[in-house]
């Protein structure tokens, strides 16, 4: 901890949360947190998957609750079809695969109570259309003819006119000429329950019995305009070649599988792309590159990245897109990330945001994109020679805050031919929130975007001529993940109107969550097509009227308020990552500061290092993880207090709704959906002001802590309430709480419970014992506060404005200066023994001053800038060199000295959001590295690898 009063500040030495994963020199221990909230007593176990009965209402017919129509007169505008509908498939089917398409309008006429044969005509025909997919419908008083060139045009037709009849609220059709053609040509989507292929659980739905695309389900996604669906695989386990004949080991399996799946999906004119990322980079002692070394020049670590430039590289490439194409006739494409996720080609070693060069000998000769270029030309040729109606989507995945480097535009300019490249929509999008620029990174419906740097490269891509791809998401994002969707179609309409003004030709509408049939899948099916609506309220109104019928204008207003209100979610990727929005729902509200971790909310357990499968803790109060040094607690609460104030509203309006007897038993479903989202939201808005009321209580008077004391207490009661209300909805509702890349459940009545207790226990027990310690006096939170340091502690001096004084450090602090030393785990025997620092600070800024380094050492500052923070790194060359990977705010200094290096870094008190005039406490460690060796002022006890956060341990 660090004080500052009257002068002088006192630092007490405590491990401290910091960026230090990855690092090369550093090699500790990867313990789990030692505080998991053990003394609450073990949550509940996750349910089975007997649990995922959403699976078989998927299964169900899609008309089988019938349309939920009242009886009404036609108008004198309309085609009546109530005496019975007779269909003239006129329309050439020569692979049958529009069966699926006459067989629900068939069901839905049923439904309808229409009779089979009756004297109104409904006919398909072939004519001549704009575009594939395109369709046109004439309505006239004894027929209607759906016209189009393609069997898909002729699908989006049927699905049309069963809409019309379902916005008519009646068995009835405009009389007229709708004419539509899609601009996004792909739309592709993803099974809700598909494996991942990935830890913990490592299923492969090519390897196992699952049929994961039943009828019924694919029948929805058809309706919502989904036309393509991707699933995982990789080189090794799929491709024959003759450069790594091991490979494919149960090749045939797979592909017997996915050959199946296939003509499942083509049934509902639904593609199925594969989705890889390849070519991976070869183990460094793969016995593949020791047989033809040039296919990994380079070594990196314990890998070889995958060099292009070789006949060989070359052979295995074209050979592997060629042989599964080969093999599954009708495969849709093939989307890869070509630059991202994690290590294939050299160029995948050097970041989006960095202009150096690879390392490889080759490899460095050549412009970036020529890598890129050599790698994806021998995959599309080996594709399109084996299927030439083939898809090829090259994803660079570069979800960087920072902006790219300028490598990063020429790739849409240097594209090989027939290939579509994909960036992130909404990667780096900003904007200003109370006064401030913030920037997110990938996934984010709340800020539709598109960013400034997806603009810039779908202006390169037209220029070029070359396809442009969107990847979004759709139903959610990981903003809040463990619903089927978050009704925000107002949203989409922002993004695919965005699309069309960029002439952006193909969207990928999912990562493994945000696809479950419903709203926001039809919103972007609706989207996808010319003419495109002129305003959103126009749009919002044609939407919602098929599902919602007399209640369109309500719900229409609902999802208004929804998309206001969700626009005020936090723009920090943090807050997506580790906030309560997703499970807040089960989260503890720990009364007293314990410094426990937030759990990360796309899983329930670690999947990766020595500690996979583990379930992860619940989460704890170190609160700040979630903002990222981008928002204040204040500002995060009142951002929440809007959105949850204003969906609130919107829910307010669905249960006036909800009680018409007539809805249909999906739409109080959806109604479900949003009620569970506002109390995850008002959850999540709690938490934040739980603990925002506990670190003032900290610092608070015995008279104001009380005040303090009683807030938080009715914070707990009402999330105790908003308990039995959620465990209802869930009873109801299997998907409440799933969390598809989780692969399970991020809360479900039974966790609901477990909290509900814990809070119980808060009321009646731990509230009580802390009101009667504040009463007596006693300082309960003076250890936390710094107020009475426990545990090794140092007092920074007040040096005036030593940054612009100081030449000889030895002589510019007092001869009493408290000097450290870094001898954790043990004193140095190599390296700069007479290494040194200690602390001071002047009006505007905080030091951290050194004596005794060599020029090359490594001297890093771990700095908490307030409690519950994750904790900022700050690292220098013993000779001056600023060495952060982040772009924090401070200075540095060194000079040769009689002792070695010797200097200092400045850290800004307004850099750390702290009022110079008094300063709070801080809690620091200092490590330092020589000789090839590491020593820190405070032994050293690092997590593993959190996503976006540091490994320290408070």
């Amino acid at each position: 901890m660090m004080r500052f009063i009257r002068g002088i500040t006192a630092l007490v030495g405590c491990a401290v949360f910091v960026t230090a994963g990855g690092d090369a020199w550093m090699a500790a221990a990867q313990n789990l947190p030692k505080d998991t909230l053990q003394d609450l007593g073990a949550p509940p176990p996750q349910p089975g998957d007997e649990a995922w009965t959403f699976i078989e209402d998927l299964k169900l017919p899609l008309w089988g609750n019938g349309l939920g129509w009242s009886q009404r007169a036609v108008a004198a505008d309309e085609a009546d079809l109530s005496r019975g509908v007779r269909v003239n498939a006129t329309f050439p089917d020569v692979e049958g695969v529009l069966k699926t398409a006459y067989a629900d309008l068939a069901d839905f006429c049923a439904a309808a109570k229409l009779p089979a044969d009756g004297p109104y005509v409904i006919e398909t025909a072939k004519a001549q259309t704009p575009v594939f997919e395109a369709y046109r419908i004439e309505v006239a008083a004894d027929r209607c003819r759906i016209l189009a060139a393609d069997t898909e045009g002729i699908r989006r037709g049927i699905f049309k006119v069963e809409d019309m009849m379902r916005e008519a609220g009646g068995p009835f059709l405009k009389l007229g000429t709708v004419e539509r053609k899609p601009f996004i040509k792909s739309r592709i989507s993803r099974c809700f329950f598909g494996p991942i292929k990935r830890p913990p659980r490592y299923r492969d739905e090519l390897m196992d019995d699952v049929d994961y695309y039943p009828d019924q389900y694919l029948n929805r996604l058809a309706h919502e305009g989904i036309n393509g669906l991707w699933l995982t695989i990789t080189f090794q386990d799929l491709c024959k070649t003759s450069v790594a004949p091991e490979y494919g080991e149960h090749a045939e399996r797979r592909l017997a599988k996915l050959r199946k799946t296939v003509e499942q999906c083509r049934r509902y004119g639904i593609r199925i792309y594969i989705f890889s990322i390849e070519p991976k980079a070869w183990e460094a002692d793969s016995p593949i590159v020791k047989r033809h070394p040039e296919l990994g020049r380079d070594r990196i670590g314990n890998t070889r990245p995958f060099c292009p430039w070789s006949d060989i590289s070359e052979r295995y490439l074209y050979e592997s897109t060629h042989f599964i194409f080969s093999q599954v006739p009708n495969l849709g494409g093939l989307i890869n990330i070509s630059h991202g996720e994690r290590r294939t080609n050299c160029q995948s070693v050097i970041l989006p945001t960095s202009d150096r060069r690879s390392s490889c000998p080759v490899c460095s000769t050549k412009e970036p994109w020529e890598n890129i270029y050599a790698t994806l030309t021998p995959m599309a040729k080996g594709m399109h020679d084996a299927n030439p109606d083939a898809h090829f989507i090259a994803w660079f995945y570069m979800p960087q805050d920072d902006p790219p480097a300028d490598w990063v535009y020429e790739l849409p300019k240097h594209c090989p031919e027939h290939i579509t490249v994909q960036f992130n929509f909404e990667s780096g999008v900003t904007k200003d929130v109370f006064g401030r620029g913030r920037r997110g990174a990938d996934y984010w419906i709340s800020t539709p975007g598109p960013s400034r740097r997806y603009e810039r490269l779908a202006s390169f891509a037209k220029e070029a001529g070359t396809p442009m791809s969107a990847k979004i998401q759709t139903g959610c994002s990981h903003e809040v993940a463990t619903i089927p969707f978050v009704p925000v179609p107002g949203m989409l309409y922002r993004k695919f109107s965005a699309m069309h003004e960029l002439d952006v030709s193909n969207v990928m509408l999912c990562w493994y969550f945000g696809n479950y049939p419903g709203i926001m899948n039809r919103a972007a099916g609706e989207l996808s097509f010319e003419p495109f609506p002129e305003t959103e309220a126009a749009f919002m109104s044609r939407l919602v009227g098929p599902e919602w019928g007399r209640h369109a204008e309500t719900v229409a207003r609902a999802m208004t308020l929804f998309t206001e209100g969700y626009g005020h979610y936090p723009l920090v990727t943090e807050f997506q990552y580790w906030g309560p929005m997703h499970d807040g729902v089960v989260w503890p509200l720990l009364l007293r500061p314990r410094d426990v971790p937030l759990a990360p909310t796309w899983q329930i357990a670690w999947h990766t290092g020595q500690h996979i499968g583990t379930p992860f803790a619940p989460s704890g109060d170190r609160i700040g993880e979630a903002l990222g040094q981008v928002y204040t607690l204040s500002e995060a609460i009142e951002e929440c207090r809007v959105m949850s104030d204003l969906w609130d509203q919107g829910v307010a309006l669905l249960r006036s709704v909800e009680a018409d007897p007539g809805l249909l038993p999906e739409r109080r479903l959806d109604i479900g959906v949003a009620r569970a989202l506002g109390i995850q939201f008002r959850s999540g808005l709690n938490i934040l002001r739980f603990y925002d009321l506990r670190e003032r209580m900290v610092n608070e008077p015995p008279e104001k802590q009380l005040v303090t004391l009683k807030e938080m207490r009715r914070i707990v009661e009402e999330e105790h309430k908003s308990g039995t209300e959620l465990i209802s909805l869930c009873e109801r509702d299997s998907r409440l709480g799933f969390h598809s890349e989780a692969e399970g459940y991020k809360y479900f009545p039974e966790k609901i419970r477990w909290r509900m207790n814990q809070l119980k226990n808060v009321l009646e027990k731990e509230i009580p014992v802390l009101e009667r310690e504040i009463t007596s006096g006693k300082d309960v939170f003076a250890v936390y506060a710094g107020r009475t340091p426990a545990g090794v502690s140092l007092h920074s001096r007040y040096c005036g404005e030593i940054g612009d004084r100081i030449r000889e450090l030895s002589k510019s602090l007092p001869e009493d200066t408290a000097w450290q030393v870094c001898e954790k785990p043990s004193p140095r025997t190599t390296g700069a023994k007479n290494f040194r620092w200690t602390v001071c600070h002047d009006r505007d800024a905080f030091y951290v001053v050194y004596d005794g380094a060599d020029k090359s050492d490594r001297i890093m500052l771990m700095l908490e800038p307030r409690r519950l923070w994750t904790c900022l790194r700050y690292d220098m060359s013993g000779s001056g060199e600023k060495l952060s990977q982040h772009s924090h705010k401070h200075d540095v200094y060194a000079r040769e000295g009689a002792n070695g290096w010797q200097g200092w870094m400045r850290l800004p008190f307004v850099s750390l959001g702290m009022d110079a005039a008094a300063p709070a406490a801080l809690r620091i460690n200092v490590r330092h590295v020589s000789g090839g060796g590491e020593r820190s002022w405070i032994a050293r006890d690092p997590w593993p690898y959190r996503l976006r956060l540091c490994n320290e341990n408070p």
